[in-house]
């Protein structure tokens, strides 16, 4: 049986604006709190090194979360680099090109930076939201704490299966 744990953290995009924004920072967050000790493997375009990989991420996390050393030397022993030749147009069905655009930039077919910043300017404030975590049993109805807000009138039904 699985333990749940994975082998490895893949993200794609390491080199854009959004791992620079919120993903390195997040991944710092994760390894502070003990909840990240895998491989953590950047995929982006050609061209980088893993060295230069971790100078971004460094300022990432300087400019958007604050630098935690300690998590932040733990998080660049497991951050590896690994770069991509995209393939050309002709080589890929339509989900595969669509990928393709996104990470050479292509915006055609994507939502405008202006939309964009202002779904974060109205998410944001949700996603720092001190807003607790309950953890409870796989398998389970989910925490206890939660049942009286998302409870409909008259509590949940709990079906049985077999003859009445």
């Amino acid at each position: 049986m699985s333990d749940g744990r994975s082998d490895a953290l893949v993200f794609f995009g390491a080199t854009g604006d959004l791992a620079y924004k919120k993903i390195f920072p997040a991944l710092q967050a994760m390894v502070k709190r003990g909840h990240l000790d895998a491989p953590v493997i950047g995929v982006a375009k050609t061209g980088w090194r893993v060295d230069e990989l971790r100078a971004r991420a460094r300022d990432s996390v300087k400019q958007h979360g604050g630098l935690d050393a300690a998590a932040f030397d733990t998080l660049c022993g497991l951050l590896r680099y690994v770069g991509t030749r995209l393939p050309r147009a002709d080589e890929m069905d339509a989900y595969e090109r669509v990928l393709g655009d996104a990470m050479q930039g292509d915006a055609t077919l994507f939502a405008r930076e202006d939309y964009v910043e202002e779904a974060w300017r109205i998410v944001d404030p949700v996603l720092k939201d001190a807003t607790p975590v309950y953890e409870y049993e796989p398998g389970t109805w989910g925490p206890k704490e939660v049942d009286s807000s998302v409870s409909p009138p008259g509590g949940w039904q709990n079906p049985t299966v077999g003859s009445p």
